[in-house]
């Protein structure tokens, strides 16, 4: 009788030490598993994707809600103050911004040293075109009125072809001169002539160049020719 619940209990052990080793070794393999799943699992930003991880985001879920809020509001006091944006864009490009603005300044100079040497030969040009037309104007009448004499029609017509001519050869030379300056003006009168062209700086040998072609267009000596330039 002793004999057989000995074989009992022992066959009882056997079995549950059976049922314990079975379920040890599945609880080790799921944890292996586990563990090596952890390890391995790359995000895009190459950082382990752990528990630790999966804790962060289950202890603080509004984490990533809290940075967007943040840079949100920062977006909304910037577009509530501008200036403050402004200045601090200005800050934030440093050098290039005293560059550009040297550059706009530089630019903004030489138009306005343009537009004054530009003004001052288009006075000069205007004035010398109303003096040819009203000159013009006057010979038409001459030759016009018939209650004048032969002779003072004869030199109305002829006065009339020389200031033609002469401004023909005053356009020509000006046509000349824009080839090396951005203006130019060949301003006469009594036979005298004055050229005033727009540069920064006027070399002599360039205004010797200048009263060379007026006198050999023109047919007259160099004490009736003066050249002036405008920046």
């Amino acid at each position: 009788m002793n004999t057989k619940r000995q074989t009992i209990w022992l066959v009882s052990m056997l079995s549950l030490m059976v049922v314990l080793s079975a379920y040890y070794l599945f609880t080790e393999d799921i944890g292996s598993g586990n563990s090596l799943n952890a390890d391995t699992v790359q995000g895009p930003n190459e950082s382990a994707v752990g528990p630790d991880a999966g804790s962060a985001s289950a202890a603080d879920p509004t984490a990533d809600q809290i940075t967007v809020d943040e840079v949100a509001d920062s977006m909304a006091e910037k577009k509530a103050n501008p200036a403050d944006g402004g200045a601090a864009d200005s800050e934030a490009s440093g050098g290039n911004t005293a560059n550009t603005d040297a550059e706009v300044l530089e630019q903004i100079a030489s138009q306005g040293t343009t537009a004054i040497g530009g003004d001052t030969i288009t006075r000069l040009q205007m004035g010398q075109l109303e003096a040819f037309n009203k000159r013009m104007d006057e010979l038409y009448s001459i030759v016009s009125d018939t209650s004048n004499d032969a002779k003072k029609t004869t030199d109305a017509v002829a006065e009339i072809d020389r200031l033609d001519e002469k401004k023909s050869k005053i356009t020509d030379l000006e046509q000349q001169l824009l080839a090396s300056f951005p203006k130019a003006v060949v301003a006469e009168e009594n036979d005298t002539y004055k050229v005033v062209v727009q540069s920064a700086k006027l070399e002599r040998s360039q205004a010797a160049d200048i009263i060379d072609k007026v006198m050999k267009t023109m047919g007259v000596s160099a004490d009736r020719v003066s050249v002036q330039f405008v920046p």
